[in-house]
């Protein structure tokens, strides 16, 4: 949208939709035309508006909150003016509930840009894909026998930390790898 104005102190404004306002609102690009009358006359004048180039802003790929963890949100540093869902007007915003946001972007010509970006909490738990299990026999008056037990490994969009209990013993009966990750904050 653009405000095409005529300049105060006119007698009489005739535009080419037959308007009579001192301002005209164009809406696309085109030619527009106006015909202004004053004391000494009247004079037309003819302005051409093209299209600008349309613009590309992403915020980014959808995010996910871990636990009780915050998310900065940055529209990037090529505007002059932001406004976020949140009512927040800086070039970035920190947020720590799950939901969509957008922002307005604005540059130094006035044009806006949009983008919108959902954050959504991690309700799933790690997945734990644990090595084949190894089965050892150690014969009577033999050696001691060692096995290599592999590693056992963790997926998930959030940090977790693994830890795992059997500590070289002769015993490892009823110890378990245990997955941690942070608590959910829900609602």
């Amino acid at each position: 949208m653009v405000v095409i104005d005529a300049g105060p102190g006119a007698l009489s404004y005739l535009w080419q939709d037959n308007s009579t306002e001192q301002t005209f609102t164009v809406f696309q690009p085109g030619n527009y035309w106006v015909s202004v009358t004053n004391g000494c006359g009247s004079t037309t004048d003819t302005l051409q508006l093209s299209a600008g180039a349309n613009e590309v802003f992403d915020l980014g790929p959808d995010e996910v909150l871990c636990g009780n963890a915050e998310i900065e949100l940055n529209a990037g540093n090529d505007g002059i003016s932001w406004l976020w869902s949140t009512g927040a007007t800086s070039q970035t915003v920190v947020v720590d509930e799950p939901g969509t946001y957008w922002v307005d972007v604005a540059d130094e010509r006035g044009c806006y840009v949009s983008d919108s970006v959902t954050v959504s909490a991690d309700s799933q738990a790690p997945v734990l894909t644990c090595p084949a299990d190894t089965v050892g026999y150690v014969a009577v008056g033999g050696s001691m026998l060692f096995l290599a037990l592999g590693q056992a490994s963790v997926s998930d969009a959030c940090p977790y930390a693994l830890t795992n209990d059997f500590n070289n013993t002769d015993d490892a009966r009823g110890r378990l790898a245990m997955v941690t990750w942070p608590r959910m904050r829900m609602g």
